[in-house]
């Protein structure tokens, strides 16, 4: 039984925007209405495809979990930069009708992300669908829309793509790297074989320090089924992370 794990947050809010329909109540007069059954097709006709496009016989729907995203609670400045956007005034109706209508997981404080990795190392045979370039930091199959193929991470890709995280940070999520190291030096030195001690070095020595290093590492790791257990993260260097404490 090969299943996909769909990361459904982007598609929500494409579902929501189908929504909206002009109906004329007399000659040359409109009002805008929402159609939900629209979003419920859109969706439907999406994760079926999706599924087929990966061979997949069943699917599951992951999204981001209720109360504060724990990297938060590591890192108040995560995702902190980002720019709020107006949501389509359908996506929480929407969100209720997934819910309701597909089969949907998420894991309280955790993001999508994490909660995809849980679940592909939960055996079975699994295919993450997702854009999001943090799913590459493991080891799995991801569907890759831009080539629309099944791609396996290897072991040797998977520690590459997180190192290079480490090495120059992510922008787009509010955290960074280590100055004046970009794209094309981090790719030299993971070509001449870097390791996560020679990358810890490398913040000592810019002054960062490995706190920041800690930092760094807890946000860019996508959580695994070894990372978490009910509740409770294990991050860099062994420390607990006890998220039953928090209420918010």
């Amino acid at each position: 039984m090969t299943r996909a794990i769909i990361d459904v947050d982007s598609y929500l809010y494409k579902a929501a925007l189908t929504c909206n329909e002009l109906i004329e109540i007399q000659d040359g007069i409109y009002y805008e209405a929402y159609n939900i059954n629209k979003a419920k097709i859109f969706l439907t006709e999406t994760f079926n495809n999706l599924a087929s496009k990966c061979n997949c016989d069943e699917y599951i729907l992951v999204t981001g979990g209720v109360g504060t995203n724990f990297r938060n609670i590591i890192n108040p400045e995560y995702k902190a930069n980002r720019k709020k956007q107006a949501k389509p005034i359908m996506l929480e109706k929407v969100r209720e009708l997934v819910f309701k209508t597909f089969p949907t997981v998420y894991f309280p404080y955790l993001e999508a992300d994490d909660t995809c990795r849980i679940l592909s190392e939960d055996g079975g045979d699994n295919v993450i669908i997702s854009p999001d370039k943090d799913l590459r930091t493991f080891v799995g199959k991801v569907y890759d829309s831009y080539h629309d193929e099944v791609r396996y991470i290897s072991p040797v890709q998977a520690e590459a793509n997180f190192k290079r995280q480490l090495l120059i940070g992510d922008k787009t999520d509010g955290y960074s790297g280590i100055p004046k190291i970009g794209p094309a030096r981090a790719d030299k030195l993971l070509i001449d074989g870097i390791k996560i001690d020679d990358i810890i070095q490398m913040y000592i020595d810019a002054g960062l320090g490995i706190e920041v290093f800690k930092t760094v590492y807890n946000c860019a790791k996508i959580l695994g089924k070894e990372d978490y257990n009910n509740g409770v993260i294990t991050l860099y260097g062994g420390k607990k992370l006890d998220l039953n404490a928090y209420k918010g």
